[in-house]
């Protein structure tokens, strides 16, 4: 999913509000479990997966952690930044 941040967590530094973002099917991890704990946090017990544990794509507004944000530049369009 790409689009524009609405609005930021406390303590979330690295975000503006405005700024194009993408979320792919790691929607982040709790970093409790023992594969998180490992450092495997694609492996996460818990995982936030975007449309199956968490609201996704096909929303108006989402939520997801930093963690499972990546930048997306303004001149890429949306359908070449997704995943096919």
């Amino acid at each position: 999913m790409i689009g524009l941040l609405d609005a930021l967590g406390a303590g979330v530094t690295r975000w503006s509000i405005g700024q194009r973002v993408g979320v792919g099917w790691y929607g982040g991890s709790f970093g409790i479990c023992n594969p998180c704990r490992e450092g495997d946090f694609i492996s996460c017990e818990t995982g936030q997966i975007p449309g199956i544990t968490r609201v996704g794509g096909h929303a108006d507004y989402m939520t997801a952690p930093a963690q499972a944000l990546a930048s997306v530049p303004e001149n890429l369009s949306s359908a070449k930044a997704e995943p096919g």
